[in-house]
């Protein structure tokens, strides 16, 4: 969730693919961490280069914890938790496993479990 051997600002491309949901639940001998899934967030847009890419997936929907499986999260939460990144695209797969690139992640906020994929990249300073 840290990420703490890898300096700041030093990947050009990174992927997290349905990781984060499992962040603190305790499930994969991590500390039970309410909060560990905004670290991990935190830690992958500090390790990310400047112009760096970002690619990232979780299951979205009505913000829920299905303890100690895993989390599902609104699109806004991944999104704020996210704010410092510009988001370059989003696409997703519904409830009835349809592909749907190019969506609007607030059509996703009432979702059962879909899945997100958001592209994001770091603005340079």
């Amino acid at each position: 969730m840290s990420l703490a051997k890898i300096a700041s600002e030093s990947v050009v491309s990174l992927s997290s693919l349905h990781a984060a949901e499992h962040f603190g639940l305790g499930r994969y001998g991590d500390p039970v961490d309410s909060r560990g899934w905004e670290r991990g967030m935190r830690a992958l847009s500090r390790v990310l280069a400047p112009n760096g890419a970002l690619y990232f997936s979780v299951p979205i929907g009505r913000e829920q914890v299905r303890f100690n499986a895993h989390r599902i999260f609104s699109p806004a939460t991944v999104l704020e938790a996210f704010s410092d990144l510009e988001l370059v695209s989003f696409s997703a797969v519904d409830d009835d496993s349809r592909v749907l690139p190019e969506a609007d992640p607030r059509a996703f906020e009432t979702a059962d479990m879909a899945c997100g994929l958001f592209e994001f990249r770091k603005r340079p300073r």
